[in-house]
């Protein structure tokens, strides 16, 4: 702040010079003809004779803002404000109350009959901060309302403050500016609606107040009295040029402004309001990529010259242009010139077209152009002035701040963010992937073996469903890491611009490929590649050819409801595993795995995020996914996590770290001749056949010569019961409905039992190595894989500590908020954190440390799935299938064996539709609530007793009682009493069971140690 010490040096900034050795500093202002003097040994000011006073307050340095006033009154005159219109410490009447106020400075037009500004001067720091906020909150008496109340004619009101920058040797200007006359627009738009305060119908400092808050949202200015290029008497807004754009900060509070402006203008649909602040920022960053720095932008209003129409008609040029230069987009746009054009051009017999054209062409204009910017719905006059109003508080919200840079700004992104998270809604199957998430995937993928850092070339990547950009925007910040790590800083930076060139985003949803490409602009990656487009389907002209990609990442979406129907019939042709989804079926996920086989070259990597019930669905679909997993990938690494992760779904997911094998030739190809070999009852010679033989031999656990019995089809059916795995083929076989019926015709009673035990031999045999030849090619495949798993823990605030960050969904407190994790953290290579170990074992290299020890398992691939059945559907575990195996002093049963069908309706209702009473108790999954409400509906589920299972929430409920479920997530199950016996606890009376995958419950305690585990 301005004191005794320092007034000196911020005087002599102003021109004021030291009398000889005294302590008299002056100036004199010839063209004024006017003298400032100060006498710091007397602590006293002097002022020109013409300047008037109330008050001789201001007349010494008795109170500490008394020298602002000084270093103001200078300026003043420096800027050619005459002295007789200037007053000192003028009083006026506060407010209804007897007392009276002193303004610091008032100032008056060059005819000195009006008062055309009010200036209030604080001392920088904590005062000018609380007279800031008591100004904004109305707390302040209305201390420059009441004066504004008394001097009707001030244009202007000044909040002042002035320090000295010691390191700058400079004056630097606090200030708030409050215009206190109206806008001719607003004016216009009150005629029409009654409800818009004015300042002219105001007379009260309240009502005075009210209006700038209300109807301009508080609205402030800076630089119009002391700036550059200002005049005295002049006060305007300057022409805003591109070199006069300022970089946001943390403290400007542009989300809460937003808020705010929608508030007050009673704006309810916060997405539309986000949708059309897309278009703005699309407006600006074309503007401000078309403009040098000395030109004038036209993102601006410019108050005095702009009405409605024309700051449309400006904003809409803008669009026309930022739509087809950055998103590649057509947008219907009549030029200016268009009827003169058209007028010009249709002559002659021509003539009779002329009025089909301009119907045609206006038609259009009306149904595709007026909504563009419309934060309200627009269908007359009156609204478009309404709108307008909106339109040009959102444009002054963000037309100081420059948003076009060449490289990532942290600040820009984090204002995104805070602006998608109020304004945008996730549908269907779409979650926004948390920023921390994305990091950990970029950290833990070896990008720099795709970087070619002599020629400064980068990999080609792709997002195949982008959402809001935040793999696209991480990717590009990661790649520019790697670049400075290898010395390419100064002149020699690669640029988030050059970077962004290769890469590539697709998303369905046009709005959201609008937020992506906004997203990539407002952090530098002007020159990615976003179109809105279906994500399974492929655009040469856009991707180019297939297998063309170094890098895939992504969170496809999830669970969308009969999306085969949807799909355009060249998809359906694309994809093999379509075949194996019902019309009905929601996993489009699982045709998203198959989408990164045609999208990665042989060795590119991918990091996506899918449904933890991916690795264990069991329909024909499921298996088919693991299929194409297993055949054209390396499982490098699968990290699960719990419901904490994403803050708007309870889903169980994964993410699968994948490389993408060799296709020329496939090994799926070269491994069928080694299965073949194995089963043909030769010998095995080849080194790679043998070696797959032994290690297959030793995960389903029988002996060599056992299994040359049966791979020799020595062994009678009879003698392979002798074997506990073989055995499990022998019983599967002979319970199997086709040979029951076979071994009951009469044709096959009429053959000699020799003959029937040949011919069931036989039928045995080809059952049994149909699915021993499909068992050792999947192991022979994952045989050369070792997986890192990570696994989440279940606790909520463990899973925070895991993940690095928590979530909120509180209002105004929307967001994540990161934290220390185990996962990843800021600095890419940081060794202490998991994202290190996975990137790692992308090379083969198996490192652990402390976060990884507390988390994951080091595990050969084939130990995650169960060759053990003669059902084998590919489930890949997270934990090795021997362990699935329990010591127990109680029997042990698998849960299939001691389940039986339930009998009757098994009714589900919505959450919507649970009543808070009723006749029939609805159990939902629910942990809280034994009973969540109740409902109407008569066709409720009696075959009791059963247990509900909830599969998000892992609770059971016994149930004995007539009921209806909930629809989300809750399964039954009803065991079989001959086996257990409940009693009303739902507690096991007589026996007890284990369930097979115990450790999927998360009640067994996982070892502390880092477990590497393999064959």
């Amino acid at each position: 702040m301005i004191s005794k010490e320092n007034f000196y040096k911020a005087i002599e900034v102003l021109g004021f010079k030291r009398n000889g050795n005294s302590m008299i500093w002056s100036k004199c202002f010839g063209s004024l003809d006017c003298v400032m003097e100060v006498d710091m040994s007397e602590n006293k000011p002097t002022y020109p004779e013409k300047i008037q006073s109330d008050s001789n307050t201001t007349r010494n340095f008795s109170q500490p803002e008394s020298y602002v006033v000084f270093i103001c009154i200078a300026m003043l005159l420096d800027k050619g404000y005459r002295p007789e219109h200037i007053y000192l410490e003028k009083t006026w009447a506060l407010g209804h109350s007897a007392k009276s106020g002193r303004a610091d400075i008032t100032v008056y037009d060059e005819n000195g009959n009006n008062v055309l500004f009010i200036i209030e001067c604080k001392r920088a720091g904590k005062d000018f901060s609380d007279a800031r906020k008591l100004l904004f909150e109305g707390r302040d008496d209305k201390q420059l309302f009441s004066y504004l109340a008394q001097a009707r004619s001030a244009k202007w009101l000044q909040l002042l403050a002035i320090d000295y920058d010691e390191e700058k040797k400079d004056i630097k200007i606090f200030e708030e500016i409050v215009k206190s006359h109206d806008d001719e627009n607003v004016a216009i738009l009150a005629e029409k609606d009654e409800s818009i305060l004015l300042y002219k119908n105001a007379s009260q400092a309240e009502d005075l107040f009210r209006v700038w808050d209300e109807t301009y949202n508080k609205k402030t200015y800076k630089g119009l009295i002391f700036g550059k290029d200002t005049t005295a008497y002049k006060i305007g807004l300057r022409p805003l040029r591109k070199k006069d754009l300022s970089e946001f900060s943390n403290d400007d509070g542009i989300t809460n402004s937003f808020l705010e402006i929608l508030r007050h203008n009673s704006i309810s649909d916060k997405e539309n309001a986000f949708n059309k602040l897309l278009s703005l920022f699309i407006c600006k960053m074309v503007d401000e990529k078309e403009r040098l720095d000395d030109d004038e932008v036209d993102f601006q209003y410019k108050e005095g010259s702009d009405n409605y129409f024309t700051l449309y008609e400006r904003l809409l040029r803008l669009f026309h242009r930022g739509m087809d230069k950055f998103l590649k987009e057509d947008v219907f746009y009549l030029e200016d010139d268009y009827i003169t054009r058209t007028l010009n051009q249709y002559t002659g017999k021509q003539r009779k077209y002329l009025e089909a054209e301009l119907k045609q062409s206006f038609q259009r204009t009306k149904l595709l152009s007026c909504q563009v910017f419309a934060f309200r719905e627009i269908y007359n006059e009156k609204l478009f002035m309404q709108n307008g109003k909106v339109l040009v508080e959102m444009v002054e919200l963000f037309q100081n701040y420059r948003l076009a840079y060449s490289s990532r700004k942290a600040f820009l992104g984090e204002l995104f963010e805070n602006l998608l998270n109020q304004g945008f809604k996730q549908d269907e199957g779409q979650f926004f992937t948390p920023m921390p998430i994305t990091r950990f995937i970029w950290n833990s993928l070896p990008i720099e073996r795709f970087i070619n850092f002599e020629t400064r070339s980068c990999p080609k990547v792709i997002d195949y469903a982008c959402g809001a950009g935040h793999f696209l925007t991480e990717g590009i910040s990661a790649i520019s890491d790697a670049f400075k790590d290898h010395g390419f800083t100064g002149e020699q930076e690669m640029t988030d611009e050059e970077i962004s060139a290769s890469f590539y985003g697709v998303e369905k949803d046009n709005r959201l490929a609008r937020v992506s490409k906004v997203a990539l602009l407002l952090n530098g990656a002007n020159e990615a590649h976003i179109k809105a487009m279906d994500g399974l389907d492929h655009d040469v002209n856009f991707l180019g050819e297939k297998n063309t990609f170094d890098i895939l990442v992504a969170n496809p979406p999830y669970a969308v409801d009969a999306f085969k129907a949807h799909l355009e019939r060249r998809i359906l042709k694309e994809f093999d595993l379509l075949q194996y989804m019902s019309a009905s079926s929601k996993t489009i996920e699982k045709v998203f795995v198959e989408r990164i086989d045609q999208l990665l070259k042989p060795f590119g990597i991918a990091g996506v995020i899918l449904p933890k019930s991916i690795m264990t669905d069991e329909d024909a679909a499921g298996i088919k996914i693991r299929e194409i997993l297993l055949e054209r990938f390396f499982i490098h690494c699968i990290v699960y996590f719990e419901g904490k992760t994403f803050s708007k779904t309870p889903t169980s997911t994964v993410v699968l770290f994948l490389e993408k094998r060799e296709t020329q030739p496939r090994a799926s190809s070269l491994l069928k001749d080694s299965v073949d070999a194995i089963l043909s009852g030769k010998d095995v010679a080849d080194w790679s056949d043998k070696d797959i033989y032994s290690k297959y031999l030793k995960i389903i656990d029988v002996e060599e010569a056992v299994y040359q019995s049966f791979r020799t089809k020595k062994a009678e059916i009879e003698e392979l019961k002798d074997n506990e795995y073989l055995s499990r083929y022998v019983k599967t076989f002979e319970s199997d409905a086709e040979i029951v019926k076979f071994r009951n015709t009469k044709g096959f009673k009429a053959f000699s039992k020799a003959d029937q035990k040949a011919l069931l031999k036989n039928k045995f045999y080809e059952f049994a190595f149909a699915i021993e030849r499909d068992k050792i090619f999947y192991f022979s495949l994952a045989c050369d894989n070792h997986v890192l798993i990570v696994k989440a823990p279940l606790d909520n605030k463990k899973q925070k500590e895991f993940l690095g960050y928590k979530s909120s969904d509180r209002k105004g407190k929307q967001g994540v908020t990161e934290i220390e994790g185990a996962l990843s953290s800021a600095n890419r290579n940081d060794n202490k954190k998991i994202a290190w170990c996975v990137k790692k074992i992308f090379d083969d290299d198996f490192v652990n440390n402390e976060a990884s020890l507390s988390y994951s398992n080091y595990v050969h691939l084939p130990l995650l799935m169960n060759f053990s059945k003669p059902k084998f559907n590919k489930v890949i575990y997270n934990v090795p299938v021997s362990s699935f195996k329990l010591n127990s002093k109680y029997p042990v049963e698998t849960v299939g064996n001691l389940l039986v069908p339930i009998a009757g309706n098994k009714t589900k209702i919505d959450a919507e539709y649970i009543l808070e009473s009723g006749q029939i108790p609805v159990i939902t999954q629910d942990r809280g609530k034994f009973i969540s409400g109740y409902t109407n509906n008569e066709e409720v589920i009696t075959d009791l007793p059963l247990i509900v299972f909830g599969d998000h929430s892992c609770c059971f409920k016994f149930v004995d009682f007539a009921f209806v479920r909930g629809a989300d997530g809750t399964q039954l199950i009803k065991v079989d009493e001959n086996k257990i016996r409940l009693n009303e606890s739902g507690k096991t009376k007589c026996a007890r069971f284990e369930k097979r995958n115990v450790q999927k419950s998360g009640k067994t305690k996982r070892s502390k140690n880092f477990a590497h585990t393999t064959l």
